[in-house]
Formats: C-alpha cells, structure tokens, sequence
C-alpha cells in the first residue's frame, strides 16, 4: 500500500510558522506529541519533506534527521547526539565509517567529532574509576565532570549546526533517549533560548499510558515552563482527513456510508484507518465483521503468509521493531540468500515490513535491514509465540549477534546492549549479569554515563539475584554489582532519599555484605562493610556508621593486605573524628605509618592507587589543624594543594582549597583565604554544575567578607553569597556539608544584621534546625556549634538567660566528647564565658574564659614558625579578643 500524508493543516501551519521563526534567527524547540500510531513520524516525515521544498518566501532551512533506538535507547549513551553531529559534520562521517563505528562506543566517537573532549574524559574515566574503586571518594565528585562534558558537547551541537545556516534537528521517539543525550539537549536547550540562532529542534514523543513519567517527560515540562519550548499534541484524523485516505487507497467506487463506517470504527486513529483499508473488498465496502480493535485486523493479515515467512517474521519481530536478514537467517538455519529473499518479497507484496538503511552501528554491510509498518503490527506478530518459543528465540539472537567466539567488548555498545537484552529475555542469567555488569562499569568509567550505569547495574543485580545459589562465584558477582549500584548512585543517595528509598539503601547494602560474606572473599567483605558504613552514616547516623566501619578494620587486620587496610582504617578514622577528634587523628596516623611500611613489603602500587588517594592526606591535614598542629597541617594541606594544581586528577582542588582555607583563616590571613576560596570556586565553575563542596566554599567566602576588615562595605555580597550557597546545598544535599552550611549561614546573618529583630530570628530558626538534624545524624560538632551560635544570638536578643542556658548545653557536649574537627574549642568557650557573664555567672564565666586562653597559648606553642605564632596572636580578632579582654561583654 502506498503511503499517504493528509490532513494535520493546523499542526503543519504551526510547523510552517516555526520553520519562518528559525530562518529569522528565532530559534527555539517544537515537540510533537502523541500516542503510539497517532502519526507523529508521518507529520515529522512532512515537515522535512516540505520543508526541504521551499521557494519563494518559505523559508530554507537544513535538516538533520536522527531517532533513539526503541527498548535500548535509554542505555545507548550519547547514541542521538553522535548521529547528529556526525550528519551536521560530513567530513568526520567517511573517518568513522574508516573507523568502523561496530567497533567503537559513544566516548571515542564523541572525541572524535569534538576533540576537546579528549584531556576531559580522560580525567574524567580516572576520576570515575576511583569513585568507584575507591571508598573514600568524594560522593559528587563526578557530578561537575559530567555537566562539563555535556557543555562541552551542547558547544560542539551549538557550532557545527550554525555553520550551514538555518538548520533543524530532528530527534524523534525521544520517549528513548538516554540521559546523557538529555542533559546535553539541556544545556543546547538553554542556549537557543538565550541566544538568538538559526537552530531549531523539532522533537517527536510518545505520550499516553507509560510514557507520562520520566525524565523525558519532566524535562519537556521544565521546557514548557520556562518558555523553551512549544508542544503541539495530535489527535486522531478528522472524517475529512479519513475520507481522503479511502479515495486514495480505493481508486473504484466505494460504498457511501464506508467512509462514516471506518471514522466512527477508528476514531480516525491512522493506524487503525490504514488496517481497515486493507479489509476493502473490489465491491468497495469493508468485507467481513469488524472487530472495535485493531489488533484482530492485523492478525488477519497475517494468517495469508506461509509458515516460513511467518516464522522468519517471528524471528524479526523478536529481534526488534527493526531487523536484518543475515541475523534472522542464523536463527532460522536457512541460507541467507533465501531469507533475504523471502523478506524482500515480503516488503513488496504485503507491505507487512519495510526496507530501511542500515543504522549507523550494523554489524554486516551485507545484511538486509527492515522494519515493522508500524509498531502494532510488530506486537501482533510478537503474540504469535510462545513464552517458551519467546525464550528460545531471544537467546538465539543474543548468540547470532554476539559471533562465534567473538570477545563482546570488541563489538558496538548498542549492539553489546542487545545482546544483554536479549540474554535476560532468554532468562539467560549468567549471560545477562556478566554483559550487564561490564556494560555499565564501561558507560561510567570510559563514557561519563552515569544514569545508563545505573539501569544496566541494576539491571546486573536482578540478573545475579536469579542465579543458583551453587552457581559459580554468584555471591561474589552479587556483592559486586550492589557495590557498583549504590558507587554510581551515591551522589544522589547521600541527598534526601524518601523513606522507601532509604530502605532499599539499607537493604541494598544489607544484602552486599551477606553474600560478600557467604563468598569468603576478604576483601570483598570489607569493601561491603566500609560501603554499608557510609549507607548506615546516611540512613542511621554516626554510631550505626561508626560500628560497622570498625567492623570492616578488624577484618582487614587479619589480612595481609597494606591498601585494603588503609582504606579501612582511613574510612574510620575520618568519621571517628567527628566524635573524638584525638583518637580519630591518631587513628588515621597509625594507618598511614602501618600502610607505608606495609608498601615497602608489597609490589601493591599499581592496585593501591585507587585506594591511596588524595583524599585520605586531605582529612588527615584537617584534622592535624583541628588538634592545633598548625604548622604540619599547613605543610600537608599545602603540599596537596600543589600537587593537585598539577595532577590530570585533580577533582580534589576545590576540596583541598577548602581546608587551607580555614587554616588560613586560623591564622589571621582572611586574604589568603579569599584567594583560596576564589579558585575552588572558579575551578568548580569552569567545569559546571551543582557541587556541594562549590557551596560550602562559597559559604565559607560569604563568612570571611562579613565579617574581614571590608565587612561594612561586603554586606551585600556577602549575603548575595551566603544565600547562594544554601540554594546550592539544598540542591546537592551532601550529609556531611548541610549543617556545616547552615551553620555557617546562620553566622553570616548574624555579622551582617546590625541586630535587626528579623535577622536575627531567622539565625535561630536555621540553628535550631541544625541541632533537631544533628541530634538525629549524630553529627556533634555541627550540633555543638549550632547551639554556640545559637547562644550568641539569643544574646544580640539581649536574652541573657536563655544565651548562657545554650553555651552552658554546648560547652557539657564539648567536654563530654572533647576537641571536634572543623571546630575551634576555644572559640566554643570564649563565647560561652561571654554569655555566662552576660547571664551573671562571674565564676562560671572566669573558668571558661580561662580554658580558652589556654588553648589558644597552647596552639601557639605549636607554631614553630616565629612569623606564623605572632600572627596567629596578634592578627586573629577572636584570639586577640580571648588573649586581650578576658572574654568581657
């Protein structure tokens, strides 16, 4: 049957008017919407064809079509994007055929059409190889790599479509597309709606049951919202529109009322009108009964072919909505010859199939490729199996597209992501799990894809799950592949997980150390101990964390294993600190004398470097500062600074600008740590995205301006940032840094208030907040400084009674717990003297007055520097104010 375009005057006039607004230089976003069969690829199909006939004052524009494979486009990372930019880049497009595209994934190919790309993913693939190899690892860490490679490649979008004049990219069935194409299209989005181009997309999606949730559809939401883009929804085709189809699929008479008939049977569905055509008989009326659905129609059609051609349709159909003959042959056993010949006749004479070009990845040039006439024909033939039949035929296929002997990681992600669906569809298990699992290692590490990791590593633990319980090495896959699951999902997990979530997390990692154990592994044992610690500090708090966390260092003691129990013994000793700072401290410094001396007894390099990051000197040098070692933890944190300034790895910087930045502070040179403070900013901006690390540190800027020797001119700034960064925080959400952020909110509001009773009011909401929070987490140094800063409040309230009852609270947990990291004891005690006195207790207030002058002269007495110690006395306000007034009002 031929095929015909009528009606859809109202959407192609909307299409028209858009096409003008893109040649003028107004680009922006059209998406056509629809349910399954409504027409949406037919009106995208016109709009091109039309578009690319203008003349006279219709406007030129360039065309670039593309479309996301169906059940595996959501995993086939940058899949749309790569086709775009090679179809918008032709001379690139005859080196990646050279290349050979069936041996290549997304990220070589990415490289390839934008090469700055390059030093960035391999950062990138080592920054995300040791998030996932690494317990100490920052959790968002990768998030701002992954918005730099987006911008990156929205850049590259951005150039190569306005180098042809108007050009509109076309992207249909993005109800696929994967997320790493989406957050792409978000930053290209942004721009064409910031900057006046000649870049259209028109976007073709699914709606309708299934297709109203997702990422998708809550992107095309934000879009519509924010004025990016314009929706125009089909609906089915008009009794004129269907009137025309019967003239044209009947050139004889036809019978008067049929026309009414197949409107009122169809809803104008065109799908479904294009079925009941078929049923037209040479008298011109509809033979036979009707079913009201269409599937019936179809199988009518389908009961005329013979039992081979319906069996190689089977076998396409299993394949997917598209196939090639050499694959189907190698499943039937018949010679390719005859089922390319088969399947063309097919296509000519039924029209149940149609020929399509190759897709960019096809594995045999010689194959034949077709697809379905529409996507219900392909579940009508799909039902003509068995479940069993179903099975058998998926892991035929997996094996046909994998090759005799062929190693899988040779072969084309998309074709790899076949072949893992149609493992599971076969309930091939073990086959599953292992393509699944190398999958989604492959897509985070190589392809900074995070999301489509996510779905295959999840994936990966259902198939292990389903394994025998004596299958070989199943409990070790299983704690594998949790482990991987909740590595890729950390930066968002440690956020705000519901209560649902939160019990999938502790089930999660539950079941990782259940069957890390009942494996024997030792070290996969302890790496699901140290990864259910950090789950436990998320979902339980800092005990819960902290017993399982030494749970894991006993274990790695009775090995022989240095990097394993470093990675152990940091792991505990860095939260250990947050509740005993003197034993955590020491903790961490036997575990890095035991590991050095260890090394030099094991050719471990090579395995350790994940291990032995930067990021365990980091915490050991703050908390050197917090336990008053000023000058080493200026020597360490400086040392690291230097050598991450210099290192491709260096996602690290902004965390160790950071704490040189309040040992800076620490010490009386607030410029320094504005200088400090400016660059991790700037190095978090340069790549993108939200950080929680960018907020703390523009936290910790906001607090130095409000209240340096420019506060009075800062005030604005100040709380422009301060603001900013709780914005930041409550978006990223990090567990560790949200009452640090708080805290240090609150205390800017406070320098910057002048005492308004507003100000003031809302510094004692944020505190009290911090300290509900913390009396749940266990974080005790933000609870001890909320409740300090809560005092000091309450005091500018000129509330006595209530300042002295809240330091006299925070000064009991300091002595009960002892010095605390990223706390000053004696800024704790010298506030908590002034407000004592302030509340009358002389006594009380003299002996807290006096603690803190000697832990300040103690702190000095650790400065080997002259220099430094002087500055430290002399150029430090709270010191000065401890040392100078004796805590007075």
């Amino acid at each position: 049957m031929a095929t015909f375009f009528v009606d859809r005057a109202e959407h192609m006039a909307a299409s028209g008017g858009f096409l003008r607004s893109v040649a003028e230089g107004q680009g922006g976003v059209l998406v056509i919407q629809g349910e399954q069969g409504i027409g949406k690829s037919a009106l995208l199909r016109e709009i091109v064809r039309s578009g690319g006939q203008a003349s006279g004052d219709e406007p030129e524009c360039r065309f670039v079509q593309a479309r996301c494979l169906d059940r595996i486009g959501t995993e086939n990372a940058y899949g749309p994007i790569v086709d775009i930019l090679t179809l918008l880049q032709p001379p690139r497009r005859s080196f990646l055929r050279r290349l050979g595209r069936s041996t290549v994934n997304a990220a070589p190919e990415l490289v390839s059409l934008v090469p700055t790309l390059g030093p960035l993913l391999k950062t990138a693939a080592q920054v995300v190889q040791s998030a996932i190899d690494s317990p100490s690892a920052q959790p968002d860490s990768m998030a701002p790599l992954m918005q730099s490679v987006a911008r990156a490649v929205a850049g590259a979008l951005e150039d190569a479509a306005a180098d042809g004049g108007p050009t509109v990219i076309v992207l249909d069935d993005v109800q696929w597309l994967d997320p790493s194409s989406l957050l792409v299209l978000e930053h290209f989005v942004e721009r064409l709606y910031d900057t006046e181009l000649s870049i259209g997309v028109i976007l073709g999606c699914r709606s309708g049951p299934g297709n109203e949730v997702g990422a998708v559809p809550e992107a095309l939401a934000r879009w519509e919202l924010a004025g990016w883009c314009t929706r125009s929804r089909l609906a089915g085709l008009p009794h004129d529109a269907v009137e025309t189809l019967v003239q044209q699929h009947h050139s004889g008479p036809v019978a008067a009322s049929l026309s009414a008939r197949v409107s009122e049977l169809t809803k104008g569905h065109p799908v479904f009108v294009t079925q009941c055509l078929r049923m037209v008989g040479a008298n011109g009326d509809l033979q036979g009964p009707l079913p009201d659905t269409v599937g019936p129609l179809i199988r009518r059609r389908l009961s005329g072919l013979d039992e081979e051609t319906l069996d190689l349709l089977i076998i396409g159909a299993t394949q997917g909505e598209t196939f090639d003959s050499v694959v189907v042959a190698k499943v039937s056993g018949h010679p390719v010859d005859r089922v390319a010949g088969r399947l063309h006749q097919l296509s000519r004479r039924q029209g149940l199939v149609q020929s399509v070009p190759p897709p960019a990845w096809a594995q045999d040039e010689s194959a034949d490729y077709y697809c379905f006439e529409n996507a219900l024909l392909h579940m009508a033939v799909l039902d003509e199996r068995s479940a069993g039949q179903a099975r058998d035929g998926h892991g035929r296929i997996a094996a046909a597209l994998a090759g005799e002997g062929a190693e899988h990681a040779e072969l084309s992600i998309p074709v790899r992501l076949e072949i893992a669906r149609h493992y599971r569809l076969a309930h091939r298990w073990d086959d599953a799990a292992r393509t699944q699992f190398a999958l989604a290692r492959e897509l985070a590490v190589s392809g900074m894809s995070f999301s489509e990791a996510e779905a295959l590593s999840k994936q990966a633990v259902e198939s292990t799950r389903k394994l025998s319980a004596a299958a070989e090495d199943r409990d070790l896959r299983l704690a594998r592949a949790i482990e991987l699951l909740l590595s890729l999902t950390e930066a968002r997990w440690q956020g705000r997980p519901g209560a649902a979530e939160t019990t999938d997390l502790e089930a999660h990692a539950q079941e990782a150390e259940d069957a890390a154990r009942r494996s024997g592994d030792a070290e996969m044992i302890v790496r699901a101990l140290l990864m259910h610690g950090r789950v436990l500090l998320k979902t339980k708090g800092l005990q819960p964390c902290l017993e399982k966390l030494q749970d894991a260092v006993r274990l790695a003691q009775e090995g022989s294993d240095p990097a394993l129990l470093f990675a152990a013994r940091s792991a505990y000793g860095g939260q250990l600190t947050k509740r005993d700072l003197a034993t955590g401290l020491r903790e961490q410094l036997e575990a890095e004398e035991q590991y050095e001396h260890g090394l030099a007894q094991h050719d471990a390099k090579d395995r350790v470097r994940h291990v032995l990051n930067i990021s365990s000197e980091l915490q050991l040098g703050v908390n050197l500062f917090d336990a008053g070692y000023l000058d080493r933890a200026k020597d360490r944190l400086s040392r690291c600074v230097e050598r991450l300034r210099h290192d491709p790895v260096n996602n690290n910087l902004p965390v160790a600008l950071n704490y040189l930045s309040q040992l800076h502070i620490a010490m009386g040179s607030e410029d320094e740590a504005s200088d400090a403070l400016r660059e991790a900013r700037e190095f978090d901006e340069r790549l993108g995205g939200a950080s929680g690390w960018h907020a703390y540190n523009t936290a910790l800027l906001a607090l130095v301006l409000s209240h340096g020797p420019h506060a009075p001119g800062q005030r604005h700034r100040s709380r422009s940032l301060i603001e900013e960064a709780w914005r930041e925080t409550e978006h990223t959400w990090l567990l560790d840094l949200v009452p640090i952020v708080r805290n240090l909110y609150a205390e800017v509001v406070m320098n910057i208030s002048g005492n308004d009773p507003d100000d003031l009011a809302f510094g004692i909401r944020l505190t009290a907040e911090t300290v509900r929070e913390t009396s749940r987490t266990g974080m005790v140094r933000s609870e001890v400084a909320a409740l300090s800063l809560q005092s000091r409040l309450r005091l500018k309230q000129r509330n006595a009674a209530e300042a002295g009852r809240l330091a006299r609270a925070a000064v009991e947990i300091l002595d009960e717990v002892g010095d605390l990291p990223a706390l000053r004891t004696e800024e704790v005690l010298h506030h908590a003297a002034v407000a004592l006195r302030a509340a009358g207790c002389e006594d009380e207030a003299d002996g807290l007055a006096r603690r803190a002058r000697e832990e300040v002269t103690r702190k000095a007495n650790l400065i080997d520097s002259l220099t430094d110690r002087e500055r430290f006395l002399r150029d430090v306000p709270l010191n000065r104010a401890i040392l100078g007034s004796d805590a007075q009002a």
